[in-house]
């Protein structure tokens, strides 16, 4: 997802012949780009149809948000999904890490949240599984 894999901007540009028709989306990707999935979750979730999400294989990391899209979100008994924290890269001297640092909290919690709102599990506990890095079955 994003640099050299499925992007926002294709997905925009893919959706356009389908504005208002419903969607079945198949997801088997091991994730990529956070804010690339938290924008294609966006996209989605504003789709003026129905979006039913398969998960095939594997939704991990930035697809597993993706996934979260669906107002009808299933997994094959022989599929995964994995969750975890938001990761991050940085170089700079201690307060560009320490900063990073904040973003990459921020942005665990708004995806434990998008998780919480899906579920019927509290953010604290989806937070523990993010934490703990939890692969799930169906």
């Amino acid at each position: 997802i994003g640099q050299g894999g499925f992007t926002s901007q294709q997905l925009l540009n893919d959706l356009r012949p389908y504005a208002k028709r419903d969607l079945h989306i198949r997801v088997n990707s091991g994730g990529g780009d956070v804010f690339e999935g938290i924008t294609i979750f966006n996209q989605l979730r504003q789709h003026h149809g129905t979006v039913r999400v398969t998960i095939d294989g594997l939704a991990a990391s930035a697809a597993s948000v993706i996934a979260m899209a669906g107002s009808q979100i299933s997994m094959h008994p022989t599929s995964c999904m994995m969750i975890h924290n938001a990761w991050g890269m940085v170089v700079g001297d201690a307060h560009e890490m320490r900063a990073m640092a904040d973003v990459l909290e921020k942005v665990s919690n708004q995806i434990a949240e998008v998780y919480a709102s899906r579920t019927t599990q509290s953010v604290a506990q989806i937070q523990a599984w993010m934490s703990d890095e939890s692969w799930m079955t169906a």
